[in-house]
């Protein structure tokens, strides 16, 4: 009896086996798209569009490669018009106007592949700009958030030496102001605005700083002297992304419908003494103010110890390709300290 029943419980048990092997070696359905569960980063806030409105007290970010890859693939499907959509994140993508004003077409590439019944559009953009001479490296660090973070600058006598590409743009106080950087012999200048309070959306933020810009002058507030200190945090990270709120949407073309079955976006900025790094790539695959004057001259303390705004722009154009809202310390190098 005992070894007819370790017969039977070995069969048994050898049915099972053979069962599990074979639901394992089932295929996978053809073109099942697989979604990776990447929500927004705790740490970063990706914007699709300068209009975004963003998130309240979060690092946010935006970088032109992913209105550009969806411009490119209006073009590839010929579209004229506006997609019909039920998507409102897709619409405000589809129909945001600053995007033309960013790049020429040369300042980024664009790779475009069809693979089965998908459509994958990808653009990249890199951009190094290098300091000359460069800044100083501040060793002792800035306090910024109640976290000492590394930081770079320039202050007193070490000042005129920048004044061919560091430019007060607008100055109220030290807790508005804006810095102009001009790269020599670049085509490209960064700003850095430090605002009193932040914007509901990035294309706010930059209107008030193209009016405050207007307004630069050739008065003390304008004028990098020695009794002033420029000290800015560095900056750099390196993120990936997966726009959820694209994921699936389906939009029309002539009565033709059209899937996306994927929204990315990687973007690595670093700042520093010596330069700043911008690289970002993005890809969509389709399935099927005025400051008032002031008349007394006094040392300025153009310190980012406090949530700023970065942006970067082509000097020959109209709109950002990139910009970015420290609200904390986060993204800033701290290693070094």
């Amino acid at each position: 009896m005992d070894t007819l029943f370790d017969i039977k419980t070995y069969l048994i048990k050898l049915c099972v086996l053979l069962s599990l092997l074979t639901i394992g070696c089932q295929s996978s359905p053809i073109n099942q798209t697989v979604y990776a569960a990447t929500p927004d980063s705790v740490d970063l806030y990706f914007g699709p569009t300068m209009q975004q409105e963003l998130p309240t007290g979060r690092n946010a970010v935006y970088a032109a490669s992913l209105p550009l890859a969806w411009q490119a693939v209006r073009k590839e499907l010929n579209l004229l018009d506006g997609v019909h959509t039920k998507s409102a994140d897709l619409r405000m993508l589809d129909v945001s106007e600053t995007v033309e004003s960013t790049l020429d077409e040369d300042d980024y590439e664009r790779d475009i592949t069809r693979r089965g019944q998908f459509l994958h559009v990808k653009t990249k953009q890199e951009v190094n700009l290098s300091f000359i001479p460069s800044f100083e490296d501040f060793p002792q660090g800035l306090p910024f958030d109640d976290i000492i973070v590394n930081a770079f600058g320039t202050r007193g006598f070490q000042n005129p030496a920048y004044i061919n590409q560091l430019h007060i743009a607008a100055y109220r106080d030290d807790n508005r102001f804006i810095l102009r950087l001009t790269p020599p012999q670049q085509e490209h200048e960064l700003f850095l605005f430090k605002a009193d309070s932040a914007y509901s959306t990035f294309q706010q933020m930059y209107s008030d700083l193209v009016a405050a810009c207007r307004h630069e002058g050739n008065d003390w507030r304008h004028q990098l002297t020695d009794l002033d200190e420029v000290v800015i945090p560095k900056v750099n990270f390196d993120q990936h992304h997966q726009f959820q709120q694209f994921l699936k949407a389906e939009f029309f073309v002539r009565q033709q419908k059209y899937t996306i079955a994927d929204a990315t976006q990687q973007i690595a900025f670093e700042l520093n003494e010596h330069g700043v790094s911008m690289k970002t790539e993005a890809e969509i695959i389709v399935n099927d103010g005025a400051f008032p004057p002031a008349h007394t001259p006094v040392p300025k303390r153009l310190i980012f110890d406090k949530p700023f705004y970065i942006v970067m722009k082509k000097a020959d154009m109209e709109s950002p390709y990139f910009a970015l809202y420290i609200a904390n310390a986060t993204l800033l190098e701290k290693e070094n300290i």
